[in-house]
């Protein structure tokens, strides 16, 4: 989903969803409903279960790729912040 926040705020827009992720994989693709027109603040991926670490390997304005450890889980959680 996601949120505009229009010119008034500076086109903030709040995107959130879902991302399938095979146990198997250590990088992940997150495609946002939404690409963002100048910049990506911020994207804070959220595990679904438990305790895992994620890191940001690649940021564009249309989508994010996440790595981790190695953990084994299904999907994440995440929130994306931007103009």
């Amino acid at each position: 989903g996601y949120l505009l926040l229009g010119p008034y705020l500076g086109n903030l827009k709040i995107l959130w969803g879902i991302t399938s992720w095979p146990s198997y994989q250590t990088q992940q693709i997150c495609t946002l409903p939404l690409p963002f027109n100048n910049f990506n603040f911020v994207f804070l991926p959220i595990d679904n279960g438990g305790a895992h670490t994620f890191g940001i390997v690649n940021k564009t304005l249309s989508s994010v790729t996440v790595g981790t450890n190695g953990d084994t889980f299904n999907s994440i959680f995440w929130l994306d912040i931007g103009i």
